[in-house]
């Protein structure tokens, strides 16, 4: 079990519901919406692995830059 646990803020909880409204309604493919915010949400279960190898994070909370 990971010692680090990905949690979404409010924000990022609206950003993937505008990303999945936007592909679904305006482009007219939820098929698509719905695969998209998967990987998405994919993505950030990872990072309870591996959170360092993110730059944003390594940029923003320890000061490091690449």
């Amino acid at each position: 079990m990971s010692q680090w646990r990905v949690e979404y803020t409010d924000e990022a909880e609206r950003d993937l519901s505008d990303i999945y409204s936007y592909i679904a309604y305006s482009l007219l493919s939820p098929d698509n919406a719905d695969a998209q915010v998967e990987r998405i949400m994919q993505a950030v279960e990872e990072l309870d692995h591996m959170p360092l190898r993110c730059n944003a994070y390594a940029i923003i909370l320890c000061g490091v830059y690449p």
